[in-house]
């Protein structure tokens, strides 16, 4: 079948998400049938017979789960690939079990990964209806030619034996693919039946993809070869190595069944992996990421064997260790992260969710400015830091919802300050880079109309590193917030990039210092430059400056004297509720 005759379902909530998969898999040749969420996909599978399928788990009406429950009792066929974040990594093993075929982490960086997963999973569905017609004539033949039927038989199986191979290795290195890989770790179970131990490695090459970009996709394939036969000639001959898939290897070790022991081979492997790669002329070098987890220390099902081996390769590597295994806190802090996940969507519903203000004070005369609206969520439980939910409403897509409810209620609360003698403030929001990417202009102009906030009262304070993901879609986004006239600041100045390009190219009003470098202005003499020169630059460049952090007299003076604007902190004000910020706003004015 051509590629341009594949009908493709994309089942996601968000729409951009859709609109980019879409996009891209329509220049791709493909024949794109969308829907908003699991019940609305019941609704096209019926009516549009796609061949292949994209689910988002989490989603309003009907989630991913629920409709993979749903179209496996319509089809057993019908390939569905999960398209999901990471922080659901337990969610998207679990459909794998009920059925689903492979999974991709969003935000999908690069869409050349969700094309190769659509294409393998073409590829196995194929081989896999091609095993199924064999098996029909097989039926056949044994009806029809019984003289035949012995040499009929031995054809098929080796037919069948073919297709498995394909159906469970990988392509390019030859290696065991996901699928054969999980099929050793439980077969490796069941004949030790938790008597004999083993280890079960999970190795990333860090920043792959750098390779790929810069030398070409015919290199990195000769590259990934080249590291599976390094792997393959390190570990020894009772082990099975895999690929995963992507720039991911799998290597499942019944010699290595100690914590030592382990540790040992995975150090081994990084010491082989530290010489150079020497592949058409080019001389590469490669540098990988190891976790590791121990059978039966640490798990006795294969698929949590799987995630906790993959858990401890991203805290090696997040950690900088490179090489570590798996502890139950990793599960713990998954689990965790789950759960605020599940959390999340009912404490929006549940109006769980309160502001606090954090004032602006002016150094000269001590008079509160304006003030930065900071989410809180109170549960049943208690109290949920923001530095606990925010990452993880960043990983779900939730943040977006959640930022708009803190855009609208801010712009609200500043309104009802006004309407009570305080009409100057200004309110400043964070945006998220989510937020940022999903026509920011767009619903920051409605909220506007909504709550009657003039323009020139609302900041918004952006990262930069949310800006510098896309310079120029950021620029046009900037543009279009300053033409309404709105305000626009630069949060944690100097933790990010610090380019002096968006500085003259975007339309900024304000930087802000962050707290990490206003804390030791008096004790550390870099920071203390650091902090003067951006004042005055800011100061220069005609911008605004805040002072983020400030706790003492001695950051006071340091700022007063260096040419600080406006300052926030403890020194003066704690976050506040909006009768307790009144009540400082309005006896700063006397």
């Amino acid at each position: 079948m051509q590629t341009g005759m594949r009908r493709i379902l994309t089942i996601d909530d968000d729409i951009s998400v859709r609109a980019n998969i879409a996009a891209y898999l329509e220049d791709s040749g493909y024949t794109v049938l969308e829907a908003e969420n699991g019940a609305q996909g019941l609704e096209v599978f019926a009516s549009g017979n796609p061949d292949l399928i994209l689910v988002d788990l989490w989603m309003p009406v009907m989630g991913g789960g629920e409709f993979l429950h749903r179209i496996r009792e319509l089809s057993s066929k019908i390939p569905v690939i999960v398209v999901s974040g990471i922080g659901v990594l337990e969610d998207a093993v679990e459909t794998l079990r009920q059925g689903a075929w492979d999974y991709v982490t969003k935000p999908i960086t690069d869409m050349r990964v969700l094309e190769h997963t659509i294409k393998k999973c073409f590829e196995r569905a194929d081989l896999l209806e091609e095993r199924a017609r064999y098996q029909e004539r097989l039926e056949l033949e044994v009806r029809e030619r019984t003289r035949e039927l012995e040499e009929s038989i031995a054809a098929l199986k080796e037919q069948e034996a073919r297709i498995i191979y394909q159906a469970t290795h990988d392509e390019l290195t030859g290696l065991p693919n996901r699928v054969g890989m999980r099929d050793y770790v439980v077969d490796l179970i069941h004949k030790s039946r938790g008597k004999e131990g083993f280890a079960l490695f999970w190795i990333d090459i860090d920043d792959f993809k750098t390779v790929n970009d810069s030398l070409g996709h015919g290199i990195g394939d000769l590259l990934l070869r080249e590291s599976g036969q390094r792997i393959l000639v390190t570990v020894g001959e009772r082990a099975v190595v895999g690929r995963a898939g992507g720039d991911e290897f799998v290597v499942l070790s019944p010699e290595h069944a100690t914590g030592d022991a382990a540790q040992e081979l995975g150090l081994t492997l990084r010491r082989v992996f530290a010489k150079p790669f020497f592949i058409a002329g080019q001389e590469v070098f490669l540098q990988p990421n190891i976790g590791y987890c121990l059978y039966p220390d640490d798990a006795t099902d294969a698929d949590i064997l799987i995630r906790n081996a993959d858990l401890a390769m991203y805290r090696a590597k997040d950690h900088g260790t490179r090489v570590g295994r798996f502890d139950a806190a990793m599960a713990m802090q998954v689990n965790r992260r789950l759960e605020l996940g599940k959390m999340l969507r009912k404490g929006l519903d549940k109006n769980e969710f309160g502001l606090q203000y954090q004032p602006k004070v002016r150094l000269s005369g001590g008079t509160i400015t304006g003030m930065e609206a900071l989410v809180r969520w109170r549960t049943q439980e208690g109290l949920v830091l923001p530095g606990e939910f925010i990452p993880v409403a960043e990983d779900t897509g939730l943040i977006v919802n959640l930022g708009e409810w803190v855009l609208r209620e801010a712009c609200l609360a500043q309104r009802r300050l006004a309407a009570r003698g305080l009409e100057s403030l200004v309110m400043s929001v964070n945006i998220s880079a989510r937020q940022f990417q999903a026509n920011l202009p767009v619903l920051v102009a409605q909220i506007l109309r909504e709550t009657g906030l003039p323009p020139s009262l609302l900041e918004l304070e952006i990262t930069e590193s949310a800006m510098m993901r896309d310079p120029e879609a950021s620029a046009a986004a900037l543009h279009q917030l300053k033409d309404q006239g709105v305000r626009i600041a630069i949060d944690d100045f100097g933790t990010g990039h610090s380019s002096l390009f968006y500085l003259k190219n975007f339309p900024v009003d304000t930087l802000k210092v962050d707290r990490c470098f206003v804390q030791d202005v008096c004790k550390d003499v870099n920071d203390a430059v650091l902090v003067s020169s951006i004042i005055s630059m800011a100061k220069g460049l005609g911008l605004d400056i805040v002072a983020e952090g400030v706790e003492t007299e001695a950051q006071i003076c340091f700022l007063r004297e260096a040419g600080c604007n406006e300052v926030q902190g403890y020194y003066f004000y704690a976050p506040l509720y909006e009768d307790d910020f009144y009540a400082a706003a309005a006896g700063s004015k006397e």
